[in-house]
């Protein structure tokens, strides 16, 4: 019974041990974030360049876990996109 108790507990201690491992972030650098957001701000023209630049900015938002940004860079090149009529940019939300 004692056996036991040890083998669970060392399996219980593996899985935890594993698990807390897997749940680290690996966030984007906030620089790399900013120099794309350059790059948006520098486009002034609405082209179909511009919704890459944007769905990417929202991928990066979203995966730094910055919602509100990512939500607006979406909707910003799903706008952009019809406005275009770029259906290739639908693609990409």
């Amino acid at each position: 019974m004692k056996r036991k108790n040890v083998l669970l507990s060392l399996l219980l201690l593996t899985i935890g041990v594993s698990i807390s491992n897997a749940q680290d972030t690996l966030l984007i650098e906030p620089m790399k974030i900013d120099s794309l957001q350059q790059l948006i701000d520098a486009r002034a023209k609405e082209d179909e360049e511009k919704v890459r630049l944007l769905n990417e900015y929202a991928r990066l938002c979203f995966y730094n876990q910055e919602f509100a940004k990512g939500f607006v860079a979406t909707r910003e090149a799903r706008q952009i996109s019809k406005n275009l009529d770029f259906t290739g940019g639908e693609i990409m939300f």
